[in-house]
């Protein structure tokens, strides 16, 4: 690069170096909250998810095409849910991550719902997408570390390992549906 005259070589160059720069900060994210998740005490407190969320899609809105997605958010009313901040926080922020990586642009709007709600004693957090899609022979996978049902995805495969051991440590469960060229359906479910 020092050595590069050609603005539009140099520009390749830069975009490049920028990607990866991107992915080992994804990286160092993904594992950071993974050694939180396994280390931190617990730490309960009345959660507000209206703010979680918001800051979530914050944190998300530079990742490449973010702009171009709608973002729906429904949480139901008086939701009173004590539980730890940091592994909610963990478990929303790579459903979304998720849902963002893996958006098909083709469709007409491109979208992703998160909807929050109680059940029984428990909240239900719902996280869906009009995205690509996981194929059946995969979705039994998509939960362990490393894997990546997606060979073309940048990402680490880490994500949804991370938000799965998140949901065990709070004692919760998760459902995955999806359809490929379809929809991408994460059903989190806490207990309160």
């Amino acid at each position: 690069m020092r050595n590069e005259e050609d603005r539009n070589i140099l520009n390749s160059y830069f975009d490049l170096q920028q990607k990866s720069i991107e992915r080992l900060d994804t990286f160092i994210h993904k594992i950071t909250s993974y050694s939180k998740n396994q280390r931190l005490p617990y730490k309960v407190t009345k959660l507000n998810f209206a703010l979680i969320i918001d800051e979530i899609l914050r944190e998300h809105y530079f990742i490449a095409n973010s702009d171009k997605i709608a973002k729906i958010v429904n949480i139901e009313r008086n939701v009173d849910f004590l539980g730890d901040k940091e592994r909610v926080s963990i478990i929303l922020s790579n459903a979304i991550s998720n849902a963002v990586k893996f958006i098909d642009l083709t469709k007409e709007v491109p979208q992703i719902n998160i909807d929050v709600s109680m059940q029984n004693d428990n909240i239900k957090i719902v996280v869906e997408d009009n995205g690509l899609g996981i194929a059946k022979d995969y979705q039994s996978k998509v939960f362990d570390m490393f894997y990546k049902a997606n060979k073309f995805a940048d990402g680490s495969g880490i994500g949804l390992y991370i938000l799965n051991e998140a949901v065990k440590n709070l004692k919760g469960f998760i459902n995955l549906k999806s359809e490929l060229g379809e929809f991408t359906q994460l059903s989190i479910c806490l207990p309160n």
